[in-house]
């Protein structure tokens, strides 16, 4: 997820919130999720609407009790990417301030854009599957994972 401005105007200065879930390595021919997580991804390492970067799903976890993190499904899970489920995660913002270290606070009548991100490492690929949305409230905000096949598409 990537902070707008307003409906045109990226604000990146924070960096975006990416969930990711990751694919198992084992028997299953990699159909099986290993974790869901909550990342934050500086803007250094990927600024939208740039097509890639070095993003690791596991590099920049955010696991900070404030923000009340619940992930769905909690634990690895078989053969989820050849069932066509999902996941996703929901975590509380941040309180308002100038500035942030980490995750940014997505507020009301603001726009937030989605990215779908492929890949992991130095070969994460990221495409914009649809138009900036405007926020109707910002108590908690939730994000989830579309899983098709063996891809895994992030929002």
């Amino acid at each position: 997820m990537v902070y707008y401005t307003s409906q045109y105007i990226q604000d990146n200065t924070n960096g975006s919130v990416c969930v990711s879930a990751v694919q198992a390595t084992g028997t299953s021919m990699g159909s099986d999720l290993a974790s869901v997580s909550l990342a934050h991804v500086p803007a250094a390492t990927w600024q939208p609407p740039a097509r890639s970067g070095s993003v690791t799903p596991t590099g920049q976890i955010i696991s900070d009790a404030k923000y009340g993190i619940v992930y769905a499904p909690t634990a690895a899970t078989s053969y989820i990417y050849t069932g066509g489920f999902y996941a996703s995660a929901a975590w509380y913002q941040p309180k308002y301030a100038s500035s942030y270290v980490d995750i940014a606070r997505f507020g009301k009548d603001r726009y937030t854009g989605a990215y779908c991100m492929s890949g992991s490492g130095s070969t994460s690929y990221f495409s914009a599957p649809a138009a900036s949305v405007v926020l109707t409230s910002a108590a908690r905000l939730a994000a989830g994972v579309l899983v098709l096949g063996s891809a895994v598409l992030a929002m």
